[in-house]
């Protein structure tokens, strides 16, 4: 939203020069996440192919406590749950800097999502992925205090992502059918 404003506000060549400058150092700081998360230990590398102050990258390797992180990034506690069954970084109950930073950007949010459901996929066995989608389905039925097909098993898919929880619905839908793949797999 605040871009938003940035952008709005642009009425002549400083206010637009101004809007680039911070335009490119989001960008920046954007891929100092990015090199971080990646595993990139060489902080003056980062820095120099970021322009970060060296300061700023060595910041990015702290931490936030859960109450901080859902503070920075504006979530409730059970958004900000539901980020980290799906691939936030946490170490001891504390969420990295770079991490939260990866979170403002919905690409590398998404990146960061995808790359970690890739892995954790191919190291987890049938079972235990079983498991896991009947916990996140539990989950779900406590939370919306019912079952999917009696709640929104009659809603189209274009009706269910119009719903205030139409991500959760969907992801919960999506769980019962790979839930029904998997066991009609073992039927066969």
């Amino acid at each position: 939203m605040d871009e938003i404003q940035q952008l709005i506000d642009i009425n002549n060549r400083a206010s637009a020069f101004e809007y680039l400058k911070n335009a490119d150092k989001r960008a920046m700081h954007q891929i100092a996440y990015r090199l971080i998360y990646k595993g990139v230990e060489d902080d003056d590398f980062i820095a120099k192919i970021t322009s970060c102050p060296l300061t700023e990258i060595k910041e990015l390797r702290s931490y936030l406590s859960f109450e901080d992180a859902m503070i920075e990034l504006g979530l409730s506690e059970k958004s900000l749950r539901r980020y980290i069954r799906r691939g936030l970084i946490m170490h001891n109950g504390k969420i990295p800097r770079y991490a939260v930073g990866i979170m403002k950007d919905p690409v590398f949010c998404f990146l960061m999502q995808w790359e970690y459901q890739e892995n954790k996929l191919k190291n987890q066995i049938e079972e235990e992925r079983i498991e896991e989608i009947r916990d996140e389905i539990l989950e779900l039925e406590e939370q919306f205090e019912g079952k999917f097909e009696e709640m929104f098993g009659h809603l189209t898919e274009g009706e269910i992502l119009l719903l205030d929880d139409g991500d959760d619905i969907r992801h919960w839908k999506d769980l019962i059918e790979e839930l029904r793949e998997v066991d009609d797999k073992k039927r066969e």
